[in-house]
């Protein structure tokens, strides 16, 4: 006769290895239906408007100026 403890353990045991199996099945069934993903139809064009430039090898502004200067406050000195 087996005791309360070890029944008790089972039943949680038997779902949890059941669950295991029905997520390993989804898993399987979605990996053998996926598919490559072609696209049926021309090659892409780039359209009238489109325009291509060069991105410039320097940057434009090295420093940074302020155009106005700020007036300190009474008491900021």
């Amino acid at each position: 006769m087996e005791s309360n403890r070890h029944q008790r353990v089972k039943l949680p045991t038997l779902v949890i290895a059941a669950s295991a199996l029905l997520v390993v099945g989804a898993l399987a069934g979605a990996v053998g239906q996926e598919q490559t993903g072609t696209v049926a139809g021309g090659a892409m064009t780039l359209g009238a408007t489109t325009t291509t430039t060069v991105a410039p090898t320097t940057i434009p502004i090295a420093v940074a100026h302020p155009t106005l200067k700020a007036a300190l406050p009474k008491g900021y000195r």
